[in-house]
């Protein structure tokens, strides 16, 4: 195993004063010149491809020392000063008219010292958020009137407020926990930055209005994003509704885990002549609070951690849903799914982030770390995807992307019903083979017309033993789940976190101690009790409770739009 050696080489200090890629200056000029030449209005590729170009090129002409500098100074300030102007109102009143402001204008409007307006307001010129028009006057930008949106500032202050310790002392967190990837909820950098027990979810609440800042800005996070039911992105005809078993009043499709249910709506509004019953499903708690809903959708009260009630569905859906849990709980939640598909005629469609093996894009990366250090939770990749539904007896089929950045839609079937792993670029309108085993997978009529009754009848033995097995294994997880279905409900989450919260402020006093604790006093320090025990039943209690939380945060944000 290797190690940090004693004496490590030397850098010499000239390589932070010089140019990073100076040599690779020109090719970055000549690749924007010719997007620039080709590009035209709505040609969102080409303007992302180009502004790919002029950050590469940025990075080319920096020396280390300014990369440097402005990471540790300027960024900080700007993010300080951002979450001041949206917090404050300046974005606000600098939106009222386009001309220029006068800071000593804004500051007896705002009733701020001009003084320190002056200087925040100075800092985010630099930074062009917003343009200087001549000394202490400035004008609004695109940027800084967009902000004014409820949802899209409401992250900042977020962000500043009820993450960034997380971030800040994750490094701490990392040595302490001798940098190993961290997978329980309750023992993560966030629980190390803010010195608290609780799950992340529960900080939200417990640290209002960081809930509802949170919900909104999940809210922005959705606008303008792609959606796999639009044409050219996933084949809805060719792969769900072509092989459907319509003789019958069949289940098409199942939104597990669909909150209010806002996707199978939209599915059914992009595909109204679809047959088959549509079902959202999510905690009772949440289904309850449902009143904008098309009535041909079924709502169900559902915990996907218990089984799924509905047999033989075409397809089983699920959004953003196994990105909040480590392996072990997604596993879970997948076994309950896959016991109750149709080997050969049900799908599951995994709408997620999808991590490429090379080109990763920074949106996706950025949200990966922040999902490390608030809930011990990824974004995973293409290969990470394969491996955890292959465990679960699935397999993916193809994969369907429009570009880097967008969340895909992965398709799985059981795992002796899939032969090939597809990757597929809507956004080119072709396939690209990633990996390829014995024979050829069809999907649809095709595949159910060819198989033989043999195999039809060892994969439904197999799947019933491993759905009994996984009863038999699961049985006192059960019976916690049954006697702590309370804790699911959303109604008294808000007065438990305040208690927490109590209790942790009041052991405030041995914050200095606990920074010295080596690794072993720090599980001890900053576990909650529900996650102490290493049995499944006390793992499970807390965690399903942090589910309903971030139902409750889904609530609120729903409730913004």
């Amino acid at each position: 195993m290797g190690s940090i050696p004693t004496e490590p080489k030397e850098i010499d200090i000239s390589v932070a004063l010089k140019a990073c890629d100076l040599p690779g200056v020109n090719q970055h000029v000549k690749r924007i010149a010719v997007l620039n030449d080709n590009i035209t209005l709505g040609d969102d590729a080409a303007r992302l491809s180009m502004l790919a170009s002029a950050r590469s090129l940025v990075h080319a002409l920096e020396t280390p020392r300014e990369t440097m500098i402005k990471h540790c100074w300027a960024q900080p300030a700007a993010f300080a000063a951002l979450t001041y102007a949206v917090d404050s109102g300046l974005f606000t009143s600098m939106a009222q008219h386009d001309g220029p402001h006068k800071v000593t204008d804004l500051a007896a409007t705002l009733g701020h010292d001009p003084a320190l307006l002056g200087r925040i307001m100075r800092h985010l010129g630099a930074m062009q958020y917003i343009v200087e028009t001549g000394p202490d006057e400035y004008k609004a930008t695109n940027f800084s009137r967009a902000l004014t949106i409820t949802i899209m500032g409401a992250g900042y202050p977020c962000v500043a407020g009820a993450c960034m310790e997380a971030l800040a002392k994750f490094h701490e967190f990392a040595k302490k926990t001798n940098y190993r990837e961290p997978h329980d909820v309750f023992n993560s950098p966030l629980q190390y930055g803010y010195k608290t027990k609780l799950d992340c979810f529960s900080h939200f609440a417990a640290n209002s209005p960081y809930d509802m800042q949170f919900a909104q800005h999940m809210g922005a996070y959705r606008q303008g994003r792609p959606s796999w039911m639009d044409d050219g992105f996933y084949p809805v005809q060719e792969r769900l509704l072509d092989g459907f078993d319509s003789s019958k009043n069949e289940v098409l499709l199942v939104d597990v885990g669909g909150s209010f249910g806002h996707d199978i709506d939209e599915f059914r509004r992009k595909h109204p002549k679809a047959p088959g019953r549509l079902v959202v499903q999510d905690l009772p708690s949440v289904i309850d609070q449902i009143d904008k809903l098309d009535g041909e959708i079924e709502r169900m009260g559902h915990d996907f951690f218990n089984e799924q009630p509905i047999k033989g569905a075409r397809a089983y859906y699920m959004h953003s849903v196994l990105h909040d849990w480590p392996d072990a709980k997604c596993e879970e939640i997948l076994a309950r799914t896959t016991a109750a598909m149709r080997p050969g005629y049900s799908k599951l469609l995994v709408n997620e982030n999808c991590i490429p093996d090379t080109g990763a894009d920074w949106q996706n990366t950025g949200q990966d770390i922040m999902m490390l250090t608030l809930v011990s939770s990824k974004e995973r990749t293409r290969a990470e995807w394969k491996v955890l539904l292959e465990r679960s007896g699935l397999r993916i089929v193809q994969i369907f992307d429009v570009g880097n950045g967008v969340e895909s839609l992965i398709e799985y079937a059981n795992i002796n019903y899939n032969n090939s792993i597809k990757k597929c670029d809507a956004s080119k309108g072709g396939s690209v083979k990633v990996d390829n085993n014995k024979g050829d997978h069809e999907e649809g009529s095709k595949n159910k017309d060819n198989r033989d009754k043999k195999d039809r009848d060892e994969n439904n033995k197999k799947d019933k033993t491993e759905h009994e097995e996984n009863n038999k294994d699961k049985t006192n997880k059960n019976k916690c789940s049954a006697n702590t279905d309370h804790k699911r409900q959303l109604l008294d989450n808000k007065d438990d976190n305040k208690d927490d919260n109590k209790k942790n402020n009041d052991d405030d006093g041995k914050t200095e101690d606990n920074n010295k604790c080596n690794n072993k006093d720090f599980n001890k320090d900053y576990n909650t009790d529900d996650s102490k025990d290493n049995n499944d039943n006390g793992d499970r209690k807390g965690e399903v409770n942090d589910y309903g939380r971030r139902k409750l945060l889904l609530i609120l944000m729903m409730g913004q739009q």
